[in-house]
């Protein structure tokens, strides 16, 4: 078992959580990826992550929201996966019933890219949102060097 303070806060489930509930058919997909993700190079938070995302994002494309504006199968048609990708990010950050973070909606499009890669359909044509720039407290205008830093 993992220990629970290493694992991000954006990847914590509560006690109890199941995992979201997908069709057969895509079920078979997302076993098919979490066997390649075995045998990546990558460390075991990356993979559950990337499983995590990935099976949140089939199960929108499933419940017919991830239907509305594309044509196709987002999972075997590049222009489909594309529309699919953008109304995704969309739906995490305005629409979905809970409004996720732009880091949170970045790293679900990241994942999903990594999941189209390994279905060889490559990476969705997506911009990712910037990160909000703010400086620390320590960095606002006009406070200059900390104290400390002189000597360094």
């Amino acid at each position: 078992m993992q220990d629970p303070a290493s694992v991000s806060e954006i990847t914590k489930r509560p006690p109890g959580a199941r995992p979201t509930a997908l069709p057969a058919d895509l079920a078979e997909l997302l076993t098919g990826y979490a066997a390649a993700l075995a045998d990546a190079p990558l460390a075991d938070d990356t993979r559950r992550t990337y499983l995590s995302r990935v099976r949140t994002f089939l199960a929108w494309i499933d419940s017919g929201q991830g239907r509305r504006r594309f044509q196709g199968d987002p999972l075997t048609l590049p222009k489909a996966r594309d529309w699919a990708a953008r109304d995704y990010r969309r739906w995490l950050l305005r629409d979905g019933p809970v409004k996720r973070s732009v880091v949170y909606a970045n790293s679900a499009l990241t994942a999903i890219d990594d999941f189209n890669l390994r279905l060889g359909l490559g990476k969705a044509s997506i911009d990712r949102d910037d990160r909000p720039r703010t400086a620390p407290r320590a960095l606002a205008r006009g406070t200059g060097p900390h104290p400390l830093a002189a000597g360094c």
